[in-house]
């Protein structure tokens, strides 16, 4: 039997993120239909391709828009 003791973050799963492509430098949001989501060793991860320089590999990051 499986019984949750603390609920996750809806908005987390459905949310917008924000990637840095570590290629050019571009800072960008993209939604749920355009991200992809991974695990490496343990670690979950969102990646997306950047929509400046195409670069395959741009990764969330924490960012604090102003």
């Amino acid at each position: 039997m499986i019984k949750i003791i603390k609920p996750g973050d809806d908005e987390e799963l459905k949310g917008t993120k924000i990637f840095v492509c570590r290629k050019c430098g571009c800072i960008f949001k993209a939604d749920k239909e355009d991200y992809r989501s991974d695990s490496w060793y343990n670690s979950f991860y969102y990646s997306c391709t950047c929509p400046y320089c195409n670069f395959e590999y741009a990764y969330e990051q924490e960012w604090k828009e102003d």
